[in-house]
């Protein structure tokens, strides 16, 4: 007899999913237009959430970088892609 998964675990499973196709369809995007995204805000649950200054701006990051970092915001109970 084979154990059905629990709902949290299909509830996981699925926000994996979401967050797995938004890596890819980000990183099918120019650095150019990421970096842009990110300094206009990325909405997270909290609300949007932009590059505040700093040494490093977002123009300098990886494509990984910003990538990960939008990603992250956008699904923090799952966190950056792996």
């Amino acid at each position: 007899m084979t154990m059905l998964p629990q709902p949290s675990e299909m509830a996981v499973a699925a926000a994996q999913k979401r967050r797995d196709d938004r890596v890819r369809e980000l990183s099918r995007m120019p650095k150019t237009r990421l970096a842009r995204m990110y300094r206009a805000g990325v909405r997270g649950p909290g609300g949007p959430v932009s590059w505040g200054g700093g040494q490093h701006p977002p123009e300098k990051w990886t494509k990984d970088e910003l990538v990960n970092t939008i990603v992250g915001i956008e699904h923090p109970q799952i966190g950056p892609a792996r």
